[in-house]
């Protein structure tokens, strides 16, 4: 965690009752925002998840609130701009830039790479199988590294 935090260049605290009672958020922030303090080379954003006031070291940072379940108008407000429109286009630009291979796969739809394990797209297999007595196809995505596999009826 300390290497992590000595690498990243954005630090999102996901904060909620529980978080607040957590030691180990508690320094990770902290740790956090002493880097802010120090060289300004990370931001620091916190994330509301429920009516838990924020610590008074982080109530005047740009926080966002989801309190409402509203996770389209916080993506907004964490980017920076006003509509979807302009939230798609520059996701779209982020993927674009980031390098990644992103792959389409029949009954899932999207993904960079497994979400269990990491392995990029390219490492990613699609599946289809049929269920004659129901007359159903179902389809979806396996990773050859880890075996993750999902996917639903198509």
């Amino acid at each position: 965690m300390n290497e992590a935090l000595g690498l990243v260049d954005t630090v999102m605290v996901f904060w909620s009752a529980n978080s607040s009672k957590s030691p180990w958020v508690n320094t990770e922030w902290e740790a956090a925002l002493t880097r802010r303090l120090r060289d300004d080379s990370v931001r620091v954003i916190p994330v509301v998840l429920d009516d838990t006031p924020l610590p008074p070291l982080l109530e005047p940072i740009m926080w966002v609130s989801i309190v409402d379940g509203d996770v389209d108008r916080a993506a907004r407000e964490l980017v920076g701009v006003d509509s979807q429109a302009e939230l798609v286009k520059t996701m779209q630009r982020t993927v674009e830039l980031s390098g990644l291979e992103y792959r389409y796969f029949h009954g899932f739809g999207v993904i960079v790479g497994c979400p269990r394990c990491g392995a990029p797209s390219s490492k990613l297999e699609g599946w289809s199988a049929v269920d004659h007595a129901r007359d159903d196809m179902y389809a979806g995505v396996r990773c050859t590294e880890c075996g993750w596999d999902e996917g639903g009826e198509v």
